[in-house]
């Protein structure tokens, strides 16, 4: 993790210098809060950090990555962590009055991390006490539609992460988490 922050860093300092007369690199860094929507006993809120690292191709299309690490605050996991490695595409429409408007779309992996033993309740008054402990790896694919303005930007996604099958019982019908977050960044070009 240590080194996709490094080479996030690097990328960063690197787009601040580099314009390309038909393209140009751009380190967006954002912070995003948002909710597990999907229904089921384990969903919960989170926060994170993530970064769009784009080239654009044309006035109105970028390519890139997104890199992200999201600690999730649920009810039955104190410490469970997703890091991801996505790629993006980017449309932006014209500018309107120093607003720009734009729709991207996001596919990837995802790592998640984490390590629990605790009661969920399943039933009224039911409870069942799982164990959630090791590493799964994670399919990603998000929608996003955003703002952007004197570089800030302002964005809804929507994200479905499918993790691979738990061995657990009561976690094999809950792999898939349906999140809905808001963020807000800066690019740096």
């Amino acid at each position: 993790m240590q080194k996709i922050m490094i080479l996030a860093m690097i990328f960063g300092i690197l787009s601040i210098a580099i314009r390309a007369e038909e393209g140009y690199l751009s380190f967006i860094p954002k912070i995003s809060i948002g909710k597990d929507v999907n229904k089921n006993p384990i969903d919960g809120n989170f926060k994170g950090i993530n970064a769009d690292i784009l080239y654009g191709l044309t006035k109105n299309v970028e390519i890139g990555a997104n890199i992200s690490w999201t600690p999730y605050d649920t009810d039955y996991d104190d410490d469970l962590n997703v890091f991801g490695l996505t790629g993006v595409l980017k449309y932006n429409f014209n500018d309107i009055n120093g607003f720009k408007p734009y729709i991207s779309a996001r596919g990837g992996l995802g790592f998640g991390i984490g390590d629990n033993l605790t009661r969920v309740e399943v039933d009224k008054g039911a409870e069942v006490e799982i164990e959630i402990r090791g590493q799964r790896i994670a399919a990603i694919v998000a929608i996003a539609a955003g703002l952007e303005y004197n570089n800030f930007n302002l964005e809804l996604s929507y994200q479905i992460t499918e993790f691979e099958k738990s061995k657990s019982i009561f976690l094999e019908d809950n792999s898939k988490e349906k999140l809905v977050s808001l963020s807000l960044g800066y690019r740096f070009e």
